[in-house]
């Protein structure tokens, strides 16, 4: 460690005591004694080779050139003093370390490596040899550490997230604007009441909606909910009602009121079959089928299964109808970009969006393998540099859950995001209803809505370059948002 100081003032008495001793050993006279002994003609040698050594020819020039500036030399007038310091830092190797302006830069530029490289160790002892030196700089420094280090920490914005998605599928996610999906979100919930968690969850996505073009729907089916009522006979009367259940319904619509209140529009699924099939694909008397059905069901005692394949007509129904993005009620928005229009990623705007990565937190519904990852994807990207994960971590969670959501697309619909009226969602409404349509009552029965997931990636089944279409359709299903959403929650447990 070693620093340089010049002080103008001190050059200047130098330089005059001198010109006192040249006039004192000359006494005005022309003679002059040159000396000639062995040791002094060794030492003028050594003078000159040290003055002719490429380092100290460049500390010349670059000491001419920093006192011919026009700061120096202000300063110089302004200030009487002149003064700058060369900083040697152990295991630094590089340009000159100069508290002047121009080493200034070299100094920020070695700050920036140190901090990119986490090595406050090295940030440590370059702060010390500036305290040391030339305090008068801590502060400059201090205040481009704090900058520099708040930029590396800013939030990595959702756009790098499908840039990502993009690199690790092969395939544009998040890149088109061509086939706009209207910015509402829809879901179903019929029957009883919501749990407190899925409450929650819903209430939160209204308010980060707030101010916004987005809407929210919560859909229900009339003719279920008609359906469930419980005989009751008292007094010799008879009649069915909510009696028997009449504290869940009570609090059901309490819910509804608390949702509306929230800025939720709460509709029956009955309205989007007033007019005919054409704006829903399915006629009133296949959905009065469909929920009657699902009522006999749970009044036998046979449990909720069939309203969940209900719910699979209604969710591609609404879809059909009105566009969105429909999601389960216990799926979050978590810090998706609300203030962005979303596009379909395909070229022909017929590809949903899908993008559900588990079913539960179970290990046959793929949440144990999925939540880590989600968990690294979430530390980067709040906190890119001191978030405990590093950007090969980011990348990996990132592909990983990519090639997840493309696997999940032939199978999974809690999350559909599609423009309304496509070629692809009639073929899956088609298909899910093929059970409800056949000729002989006695045979017509729900079934999963999962079973219509190919339809929806590739549009009617078969054909030349079906299975292609498959693959590209799954790649294309990706929502540039897969990062951001609240996948698992505490009702996906349930």
């Amino acid at each position: 460690m070693h620093s340089h100081v010049e002080n103008k003032q001190d050059t200047k008495s130098q330089a005059a005591a001198s010109a006192g001793a040249q006039e004192q050993n000359t006494g005005g006279s022309a003679l002059q004694v040159v000396d000639h002994r062995p040791e002094t003609i060794a030492q003028r040698r050594l003078r000159e080779i040290s003055n002719n050594t490429p380092q100290t020819t460049q500390l010349r020039a670059y000491r001419k050139a920093a006192n011919n500036s026009p700061e120096i030399k202000q300063s110089a007038q302004t200030a009487g003093i002149i003064q700058r310091v060369l900083i040697n830092i152990e295991g630094y190797e590089g340009p000159q370390l100069d508290t002047e302006e121009e080493g200034m830069a070299t100094i920020k530029a070695y700050l920036r490596q140190l901090i990119d490289d986490h090595n406050e160790e090295g940030i440590l002892r370059l702060i010390e040899q500036i305290v040391q030196e030339d305090v008068a700089k801590l502060p400059e420094i201090t205040a481009y550490r704090r900058e520099y280090q708040e930029q590396l920490m800013a939030p990595v914005p959702q756009a790098d997230d499908a840039t990502h998605l993009s690199e690790a599928l092969g395939s544009p996610v998040g890149q088109r604007t061509d086939h706009a999906i209207p910015p509402s979100i829809h879901r179903f919930w019929s029957g009883g009441p919501l749990s407190e968690s899925a409450l929650e969850t819903m209430l939160e996505a209204s308010g980060k909606t707030e101010g916004t073009p987005w809407a929210h729907t919560l859909w229900y089916s009339r003719n279920f909910e008609e359906g469930i009522k419980k005989p009751w006979a008292l007094f010799g009367q008879e009649g069915t009602d909510y009696r028997a259940d009449q504290s869940k319904i009570t609090k059901r619509d309490a819910q509804r009121r608390q949702l509306i209140e929230s800025g939720y529009n709460i509709r029956a699924i009955e309205e989007l079959v007033a007019e005919g099939p054409s704006t829903s694909g399915v006629t009133a008397d296949e959905l009065n089928l469909a929920s009657g059905m699902a009522a006999n069901s749970v009044n036998a005692g046979r449990g909720y299964d069939d309203l969940k394949y209900f719910s699979d007509i209604a969710r591609l129904m609404y879809l059909h109808a009105e566009g969105g993005h429909h999601m389960d009620v216990d799926i979050g928005l978590g810090d998706m970009d609300m203030h962005q229009q979303y596009y379909h990623n395909d070229a022909g705007g017929q590809v949903p969006l899908l993008g559900t990565l588990a079913r539960d937190m179970t290990i046959e519904g793929g949440g144990q393998e999925v939540a880590p990852h989600l968990v690294r994807a979430k530390k980067y990207r709040d906190n890119p540099y001191s978030g405990g994960v590093d950007e090969a971590q980011y990348r990996e969670a990132v592909t990983a859950l990519a090639s997840r959501s493309k696997a999940g697309a032939g199978m999974y619909n809690a999350l559909i995001a599609s423009q309304p009226g496509t070629v692809n969602l009639q073929a899956a409404i088609d298909r899910i209803m093929r059970s409800m349509r056949k000729e002989n009552p006695a045979e017509r029965t729900l079934s999963t809505g999962m079973g219509a997931n190919p339809e929806l990636l590739a549009g009617v089944r078969g054909g030349e370059g079906y299975n292609e279409r498959l693959d590209v359709g799954a790649a294309a299903s990706v929502p540039p948002y897969l990062l951001r959403l609240e996948h698992l929650t505490e009702e996906s447990q349930r």
